[in-house]
């Protein structure tokens, strides 16, 4: 698991992603168990656990993974739709009216 000096990088670092940040929390384990739809998805899904595990041994993966619809769902059970998004970020809809994410800070989208 990512020790404490690499939660405090990624916390530091501007351009990490807010899914990022909080699938390395410390207790995001304990945070899964108490949002029933979370933990349906993942313990429905082995190739999510091994994503998720992956990430937290080592957070430079992400970036292969981000665009995973299975993890987009987990991390998405996790978003709360009456709080602003963060400062620079922008919502769009694309084409098939999914809505997905600009930041416009470190120039990426996200479906999460």
């Amino acid at each position: 698991a990512v020790n404490a000096a690499q939660i405090e990088n990624l916390q530091l670092d501007r351009a990490a992603h807010p899914a990022l940040l909080m699938i390395c929390r410390p207790d995001f384990y304990s945070m899964l168990h108490t949002n029933t739809d979370a933990i349906q998805i993942y313990n429905r899904n082995s190739a999510l656990k091994h994503m998720v595990s992956r990430v937290r041994r080592d957070p430079t993966c992400f970036g292969r993974y981000q665009h995973n619809r299975d993890l987009v769902a987990l991390v998405n059970c996790f978003a709360a739709p009456d709080k602003d998004i963060p400062s620079g970020w922008e919502t769009k809809m694309d084409q098939s009216g999914k809505q997905f994410f600009i930041d416009h800070v470190n120039r990426r989208t996200s479906f999460m």
